[in-house]
């Protein structure tokens, strides 16, 4: 219980209080971040000069094809994982609505915490669990 009023406390005081960065400004859970990959899963892909290009499915799969094959000199593309790109899609986030990306982000740490709580319980001590 100690851990989720802690995680609450944190969300309240960095949504109110936003940590600033030089270089990337106010920085808190329910500001919009662009300078990670964002571009990379909102784009779903991206060619070798860093800017997002057209999915095409025929790209998708000839890219695969030659990692799994190991011809890596032929891959002139990359492309994220699916699941961030559903979620950005799904939670609609952006710079004018950041609200349903950050209690999903906040509730998946809040599971998180539960299940290895639990399994620190469960298989050390109490202490353990404590100091995650």
């Amino acid at each position: 219980m100690i851990g989720i009023i802690f995680r609450i406390f944190l969300f309240i005081i960095l949504s109110i209080l936003p940590y600033y960065h030089e270089i990337f400004g106010s920085i808190s859970p329910l500001s919009f971040h662009v300078f990670a990959d964002y571009g990379l899963y909102k784009n779903f892909g991206e060619g070798p000069d860093g800017l997002g290009d057209i999915f095409s499915i025929d790209q998708f799969l000839t890219t695969y094809k030659n990692v799994f094959l190991g011809n890596f000199e032929l891959v002139n593309n990359r492309y994220p994982g699916i699941f961030f790109t559903i979620i950005i899609y799904l939670t609609n986030y952006s710079a004018d609505f950041t609200i349903l990306m950050s209690m999903l982000t906040f509730l998946t740490e809040i599971i998180a915490f539960i299940l290895w709580a639990s399994y620190f319980c469960k298989n050390y001590d109490h202490y353990a669990a404590l100091i995650f």
